[in-house]
């Protein structure tokens, strides 16, 4: 979905002119991933969470926002989608209404999910780029742990795939460190 603005948005450095949607996330909302460019010129993928205060749902989806952004910045590998910029409350105007939320930007360095690519191909790849594929994404889950990081969502929705079958894991939102969320080493999966 295409939607065109008159006026350039700017959220925390980052510009669109329209809302070229590159992903709907757990909030179904039409926000979701949208393309956009860094101020250096680079295409962003941002991920954008409106702010609605006393909503148990937003109040839930924010703290995922601030667990991701949280992820991603002790993050820092070939195999795992790179931070540029993030926000939590942040204000900006949209066609000419004041908005408020979270956002995060991430380097745009895929053409789609895994997931899309496996499906397009009727789940058959050749060996050498199964063995590829896989190799990379144990040595990004493998940096993860290192890093005491743990996605709690691996799928292969996210996983990005680039034009030289180059694995990115995205979406940390659910993440957790490995002494677990009440420090007793349990994940709660």
């Amino acid at each position: 979905m295409v939607e065109m603005h008159n006026q350039v948005t700017n959220i925390g450095g980052f510009s669109f002119t329209e809302r070229f949607v590159l992903g709907i996330g757990a909030t179904n909302e039409e926000e979701g991933v949208i393309l956009a460019k860094a101020q250096d010129g680079r295409k962003v993928a941002l991920k954008i969470l409106n702010a609605n205060p006393g909503d148990p749902k937003y109040e839930e989806f924010h703290k995922c926002m601030r667990t991701e952004i949280n992820a991603l910045k002790a993050l820092n590998h070939q195999h795992v989608m790179e931070i540029v910029g993030a926000g939590l409350d942040e204000q900006w105007t949209e066609n000419g209404q004041q908005m408020r939320g979270d956002f995060i930007a991430t380097l745009l360095e895929c053409n789609g999910e895994l997931y899309e690519f496996v499906d397009s191909t009727r789940g058959g790849f050749e060996e050498p780029i199964s063995r590829q594929l896989f190799s990379q994404m144990l040595s990004g889950v493998t940096y993860m742990h290192q890093q005491g990081i743990v996605n709690r969502d691996l799928k292969l929705d996210n996983m990005l795939i680039g034009d030289d079958y180059t694995i990115k894991i995205a979406d940390f939102g659910f993440a957790i460190t490995i002494e677990g969320r009440d420090s007793d080493g349990k994940m709660y999966t």
